[in-house]
């Protein structure tokens, strides 16, 4: 299974959302205090997977980008 981080200073671009979704599918993740992408955290809603920066413009567009990669595992 694929790792996948969040930065908790991200939860007011929408990661808090994406977070609560993941584990309601029972989706194994992280939270650190920060990542080191300053830069994307205070724009919009990111994750890492695999130590892969994933950008999106929305919360539910980067759940659905996740979820796409973690199927790539099965």
């Amino acid at each position: 299974m694929a790792r996948v981080q969040f930065c908790e200073n991200n939860y007011e671009q929408g990661a808090e959302e994406v977070i609560q979704k993941l584990e309601n599918d029972g989706i194994e993740f992280e939270v650190e205090s920060c990542l080191g992408y300053c830069g994307e955290c205070a724009m919009e809603p990111f994750a890492l997977v695999d130590d892969e920066l994933i950008e999106a413009d929305t919360p539910d567009e980067l759940y659905n980008k996740i979820k796409d990669i973690l199927e790539q595992y099965r």
